[in-house]
């Protein structure tokens, strides 16, 4: 037997070492928060278009596409418990259900007395 090295111990371009294992591990975890954070943002903007969408029918007179509007935006926050209260992820989804449930009752008020019972539920 020679002093010949096996193939285990040549050192090839190909063979990776445990650090940059290790680093591309990393990596895919700073990739995977980004995109979470992304989605993250992207959906709590999603979240407030409807409330947006109402300031500017509100500038427009625009009750009807706000009685809308509300009523299949109120639908995204499930179905509701015993008192008619969804069950809300946190206190920002609490305050903009409230906010649009207001919004929904002025648009009523305008639309007349025939909606006055909608806009008080």
């Amino acid at each position: 037997r020679g002093e010949r090295d096996s193939p285990r111990d040549i050192d090839s371009p190909f063979k990776t070492s445990e650090a940059s294992t290790i680093s591309r591990e990393a990596s895919k975890v700073r990739a995977i928060k980004r995109e979470r954070a992304r989605t993250k943002k992207v959906s709590e903007q999603l979240a407030r278009l409807p409330m947006l969408l109402c300031l500017a029918y509100e500038r427009l007179e625009k009750w009807e596409k706000i009685d809308t509007l509300v009523h299949e935006a109120l639908q995204t926050f499930g179905a509701a418990n015993s008192r008619g209260v969804p069950i809300f992820e946190n206190l920002e989804a609490e305050n903009r259900w409230v906010r649009l449930l207001v919004r929904r009752g002025v648009a009523c008020a305008y639309l007349g007395e025939e909606h006055l019972d909608r806009g008080l539920k």
